[in-house]
């Protein structure tokens, strides 16, 4: 599959999601599952959608006046999903060079490589492709969510403050950027 197909059908089913808004809370949790191995795809508008499509399934995620919130998809959930994902984000001045951990080392042992540099490389490029399509998730919400926003996003924030400043990605840093001034300003 390329890109345009793979948009083309989120689009279509995105209008469809969209039209039925709050109605069916069991769709927009199976249409989250479906998503979650896809929230790192390769192609970039791929992803840009998947956020899209995020940011329709959490719109409904309200409160109601009884304290009783609604049957959607929680996004305490979702970002508890993603926040483990995100701990391999590249680091600067932590133990790695170039993506790569070593072990430290013991006077009998010297230091080991933990992963391949092909697997590091590979692991750090997923993990901010994954990020993209969260700050693409955040923007849109930001943009459209009818109550204040959820302290749990707030959770979110480090890694955006750190992705501000992340020189090897300028997209990323201009997301970043963008999603903070969003949801801050």
């Amino acid at each position: 599959k390329g890109s345009f197909k793979d948009t083309a059908q989120l689009y279509l089913l995105q209008g469809a999601v969209e039209q039925q808004e709050w109605r069916v809370p069991a769709l927009h949790h199976a249409l989250l599952q479906q998503l979650k191995p896809y929230l790192s795809h390769s192609y970039k508008l791929v992803r840009d959608r998947i956020g899209s499509i995020l940011s329709t399934i959490f719109l409904f995620e309200i409160k109601l006046p009884n304290g009783k919130s609604h049957l959607q998809p929680k996004l305490t959930d979702f970002i508890d999903f993603v926040l483990p994902q995100l701990e391999s984000l590249p680091k600067k001045g932590d133990d790695t060079i170039d993506g790569l951990v070593f072990k430290a080392a013991t006077t009998a042992n010297p230091p080991k490589l933990e992963n391949s540099p092909a697997d590091a490389k590979e692991e750090t490029e997923e993990t901010v492709r994954l990020f993209k399509t969260v700050l693409n998730w955040m923007l849109g919400h930001t943009k459209e969510h009818h109550q204040p926003l959820s302290p749990s996003i707030f959770r979110l924030l480090p890694y955006i403050f750190y992705c501000e400043s992340y020189d090897d990605d300028k997209e990323l840093e201009a997301l970043s950027k963008t999603v903070r001034a969003a949801a801050t300003g």
